[in-house]
């Protein structure tokens, strides 16, 4: 599969970025990130990314997800040098909730994510969290989204890993998010 001659506008870059360090990208996205339907089906027709079927339910919408394909993998992998999230459509509501807080981020703190493969890499023996960035502040951020299948025990490990490597946090219960739908 060549990918080294293939073009990507900044747009489409931004698709695969956010895919690639928070699991999905969805259409609630496209606000944040600026991105228009075109953009996306241009990844599609470039056979970067692909829509998942059938749609899933987050919180109180029915969506579908996009995410990459074995080219976009390599991609990712390869031009960007990232270590890809790994998403799973059973836990699309915590990915969504991952999506809107790093899409928050400006380019730079964006372009500091470090994944939670990222850090298994580098704290092999430790329960770590989703990701880290560094801020304008020159401070590193912890960001955690907790479901309601994290025990108090699962939390508490990931306090701890918050306290000792991070100099800020980031932590959303997706129970306390969007009771009333998809902002």
């Amino acid at each position: 599969m060549l990918v080294s001659n293939l073009i990507i506008t900044k747009k489409e870059e931004v698709v695969l970025k956010t895919i690639a360090r928070t699991g999905f990208f969805l259409d609630p996205y496209r606000h944040e990130s600026n991105v228009s339907d075109k953009v996306i089906r241009n990844c599609v027709k470039k056979e970067l990314i692909k829509k998942e079927n059938p749609p899933v339910m987050v919180f109180t919408k029915l969506l579908s997800p996009y995410t990459l394909t074995d080219k976009g993998m390599a991609i990712v992998r390869y031009k960007y040098m990232i270590s890809l999230y790994k998403e799973n459509l059973r836990h699309i509501e915590h990915d969504y909730v991952l999506g809107k807080i790093y899409l928050t981020l400006s380019e730079e703190e964006q372009e500091t994510w470090r994944t939670e493969s990222d850090l298994l890499l580098e704290y092999p023996s430790t329960s770590v969290i989703d990701g880290t960035y560094i801020d304008k502040q020159d401070k590193r951020v912890g960001v955690e989204v907790i479901t309601s299948s994290y025990s108090e025990h699962d939390i508490d490990l990931k306090m701890k890993f918050i306290h000792k490597h991070c100099d800020r946090a980031i932590i959303l219960n997706t129970k306390d998010i969007f009771k009333g739908g998809i902002a």
